[in-house]
């Protein structure tokens, strides 16, 4: 194999992944599936008084060690390590990698929707 070569773990996401932590007065208002080249990803948006997105997609991984900047603070993330900043968090779990992303939450905030992300699919 080529050293640049991407992988991807999975090239479908069998299933979305709900957060069991929703803010109060806020609900998922659209739900998006999109084909990418190398897989798929799924962009949940949800509106009201805190308003958030989240995209789930399956993850790449590099055939070789390569070194890859990321912005943001490292923080624990439901059961890995990810990054987060003012207003985003991001992380990869079981070959899903996960992007939270809002203009009106703080991080802590994204962070506890980030750490409500089951592994186990949950209906909405």
């Amino acid at each position: 194999m080529k050293a640049d070569k991407l992988e991807t773990t999975s090239k479908t996401l069998n299933d979305i992944i709900y957060p069991m932590y929703i803010p109060e007065d806020t609900k998922l208002t659209s739900q998006e599936k999109v084909s990418l080249s190398n897989g798929e990803r799924v962009i949940l948006t949800f509106s009201g008084e805190k308003p958030f997105t989240l995209i789930e997609e399956t993850a790449s991984v590099e055939t070789s060690q390569t070194v890859i900047p990321v912005s943001g603070e490292l923080e624990f993330v439901a059961d890995v390590y990810g990054t987060a900043s003012d207003n985003s968090v991001s992380w990869i779990s079981n070959g899903v990698e996960y992007y939270l992303l809002s203009e009106d939450m703080t991080k802590n905030e994204l962070l506890t929707i980030a750490s409500s992300i089951s592994m186990l699919p949950v209906s909405k």
